[in-house]
């Protein structure tokens, strides 16, 4: 045995001995004092590793994801959206529906703020994490310009479009390779509850569908809802 390691466990074997007089109070001081970073990085190790298995094992896929942008935060999104899934057959275990309501965007006195809003919303559209956005007259028109929008005749029955055709909006889309005008958006000012949550009081506002949405049937559910008294 080399001359170092004997040292080295005699000197071992003497902590022992002295710990083993002292009693679990001092064994506990001994620990803590030479051992206590150790366990605090292990505990952090586990405490994220946990918290991550957790998040993975508990999320819900998101089913449809609808934004509002300029409206007033009148609603209780959670308590909407639980009543809005009711109305479609989902598995509430694992999945859910999500609603955004306070982005803002002045488009006549334009921000630093304003560019963040603008960078998040066109973010979440490219990326496919939103599926309707409702919005006011003027921010419309500036995501209609970018072909942001779903073209609605095509998902709309011919019933629906001939109910719609006095609040549907149309637009020849830039760079589309469409020709002609598109319906790119749904009036829907006047629906029940746009109304009674007082989303929209001082301007219209309309119902529009991302390009790229993948849940285009419960977001035209969402529709219905939005109607629905």
């Amino acid at each position: 045995m080399a001359i170092g390691n004997s040292v080295q466990d005699e000197i071992r074997e003497q902590q022992m001995k002295v710990l083993a007089s002292q009693g679990l109070k001092g064994r506990l001081e001994y620990f803590f004092y030479y051992y206590k970073w150790y366990t605090l990085v292990a505990l952090l190790i586990l405490f994220i590793g946990g918290s991550m298995i957790y998040d993975i094992a508990t999320k819900k896929d998101t089913v449809m994801q609808a934004i509002y942008i300029n409206a007033f935060p009148n609603v209780e999104n959670d308590t909407f959206m639980a009543n809005f899934e009711k109305t479609i057959e989902i598995n509430s275990k694992k999945e859910e529906t999500s609603l955004i309501t306070d982005i803002y965007i002045n488009m006549d006195e334009y921000t630093y703020y304003d560019s963040q809003n603008i960078e998040k919303v066109l973010v979440m559209c490219a990326a496919g994490a939103v599926d309707v956005c409702v919005v006011d007259e003027k921010y419309m028109m500036h995501m209609a310009e970018g072909g942001y929008y779903m073209d609605l005749s095509t998902v709309f029955t011919e019933e629906q479009m001939e109910e719609y055709k006095d609040r549907l909006i149309w637009y020849d889309c830039p760079g589309d390779t469409k020709e002609g005008e598109e319906a790119i958006a749904l009036e829907i000012t006047d629906a029940s509850k746009i109304v009674s949550t007082q989303s929209y009081p001082n301007s219209k506002c309309y119902f529009t569908i991302i390009a790229n949405a993948p849940n285009v049937d419960n977001s035209v559910a969402f529709l219905d809802f939005l109607e629905t008294p």
